[in-house]
């Protein structure tokens, strides 16, 4: 057994999954099963992951900041983008975590306890999962414009762009880290530097004056997270994004009914021109909510890698009359908040979701990226939290910029 204990622990060190939450933001717990009872200790020496206790003995070298006795029994550890489960003799990996989703801290702190999407690509889908596609990753191009509009929490490309990539996304195992993911695969083409290959939470039909199309969307008072990684990452103008859009929007631009969130926008390695961002493009103002993303830029206990899996979360939370506050988390660790005004038409929109793998151009030299070359987004879970009523309508509440 300690051989076994040896290796997996020399697995977690190689793979770097170790917990990326604020010491300070750890609360002492103590939680029992038929295992017996499981506690925090005392922190290692980063200050970010506390010595787990199983009858008040140390488990050596395992650090953690989320206990939790899952319906099933099994007492779960959280890691930077993994769970683990104790099997009575040693932690394995746990490809789902506990059987429920558990609420982030800053979701918490908003009231945010209702999971609205609960999207975990770690487990298998059906083939039709993806709309548009009638086997997802076949190659086919998408079906023709509006046949395949409802059904689907998710469609391939965006709306003014519905042809532009065929049925390459898919579920595939991921190459360097194993364990199912959803691949956004993309040849870069510069000449559609602005589309490259995205998934989002409406269908390319939608038209609320029609009454056409689904769209899949949330209110302002809301907590969007997603654990993904790009690839290749020693490659410049590589863009991974979780963008927000107003339904709305889609049917008329200049609707001045739509706010972007933008839950984070990658740049390759080049991590000082990474930004998360709020626009109002109908009335004016928003702006960065954290730029850029150097080491000396975050909050201590980031633990933030480029080149690996990384949390990257955003918090709205609404006044209910004219203000909103957006707040990034990066590894559940609070970063920075910034405020936006919400005009008459925007109190009550809904924000839809979208997934993307593109190219940074307005960063790149001459506005380029490297053509030829083929990206890969590669997603593990999409999540949304929010009020009990997150479907009726808005989800006021105190603004918050603060953390947990």
């Amino acid at each position: 057994m300690r051989v076994i204990a040896l290796l997996v622990w020399l697995a977690t060190a190689l793979l770097g999954l170790t917990m990326s939450v604020a010491a300070q933001s750890i609360t002492p717990q103590s939680v029992h099963n038929a295992d017996g009872t499981w506690s925090f200790g005392w922190f290692a020496a980063d200050g970010t992951n506390a010595a787990v206790l199983l009858n008040g003995q140390w488990l050596p070298e395992w650090y953690g900041s989320i206990l939790e006795v899952g319906p099933d029994g099994h007492l779960y550890l959280r890691g930077l983008t993994l769970w683990w489960v104790w099997n009575g003799h040693y932690f394995v990996e746990s490809a789902a975590g506990p059987p429920h989703s558990s609420i982030p801290g800053g979701a918490r702190a908003a009231g945010f306890n209702t999971v609205a999407l609960n999207e975990d690509f770690t487990k298998q889908k059906p083939a039709d999962w993806l709309g548009g596609c009638a086997h997802a990753g076949d190659g086919r191009p998408v079906l023709p414009w509006g046949q395949d509009d409802h059904g689907h929490t998710w469609w391939l490309n965006f709306w003014w762009a519905y042809g532009s990539q065929p049925c390459l996304t898919a579920q595939r195992q991921d190459p360097q880290y194993g364990g199912l993911a959803l691949d956004l695969p993309w040849h870069v083409n510069t000449a559609k530097a602005a589309e490259g290959t995205v998934i989002e939470s409406i269908s390319e039909n939608y038209n609320s004056q029609n009454h056409t199309g689904t769209a899949i969307a949330f209110p302002l008072g809301s907590y969007y997270q997603i654990i993904a990684r790009f690839s290749p990452t020693d490659l410049p103008g590589v863009l991974l994004t979780l963008h927000t859009w107003g339904p709305d929007g889609v049917w008329s631009y200049d609707c001045g009914c739509v706010i972007e969130w933008d839950v984070m926008e990658t740049s390759g390695p080049e991590v000082w021109k990474y930004d998360s961002a709020v626009h109002n493009w109908g009335a004016g103002g928003g702006g960065f909510i954290l730029h850029p993303w150097r080491p000396e830029d975050l909050a201590p206990g980031t633990r933030f890698d480029p080149a690996t899996y990384n949390i990257y979360g955003l918090r709205v939370t609404y006044d209910g009359s004219s203000r909103a506050v957006g707040c990034t988390y990066v590894n559940d660790v609070f970063q920075r908040c910034a405020e936006i005004q919400i005009g008459d038409r925007e109190r009550n929109a809904r924000h839809f979701l979208i997934v993307g793998n593109l190219c940074d151009y307005w960063n790149q030299p001459n506005g380029r990226c490297q053509d030829g070359v083929e990206t890969h987004v590669y997603v593990r879970k999409v999540e949304v939290f929010s009020c009990a009523q997150w479907q009726a309508g808005a989800c006021p509440g105190t603004l918050l910029a603060t953390g947990p």
